[in-house]
């Protein structure tokens, strides 16, 4: 029987040491990734643009509201059986 649920090797969030680790591997390149940036929106890109308006001042919140009665139509179910049906027990047949 297979184990299901509980703790599987390297599941879950990593260690904040390699997220620090990583971040610190990413610094020096910060210069080079602003300029590309500031390239690409010199160009008129809009989805460097977007990515940086959602990073710089974070993604605009977003409301889903429902107003009024919903009109759903649940069509009938269509049945393809034409079987006939089914004796109540297994010495019964049901004569319909």
């Amino acid at each position: 029987m297979e184990n299901r649920g509980g703790y599987r090797e390297n599941s879950g969030r990593k260690p904040k040491s390699e997220e620090l680790a990583l971040i610190a591997r990413l610094s020096p390149m910060d210069d080079k990734a602003l300029k590309l940036l500031n390239e690409k929106l010199d160009e008129g890109d809009m989805a460097a643009l977007k990515m940086f308006m959602e990073y710089r001042w974070s993604k605009p919140r977003q409301e889903v509201s429902v107003d009024g009665d919903l009109m759903l139509s649940i069509p009938a179910p269509v049945i393809y059986n034409t079987a006939p049906p089914l004796a109540n027990s297994e010495n019964e047949i049901d004569n319909v």
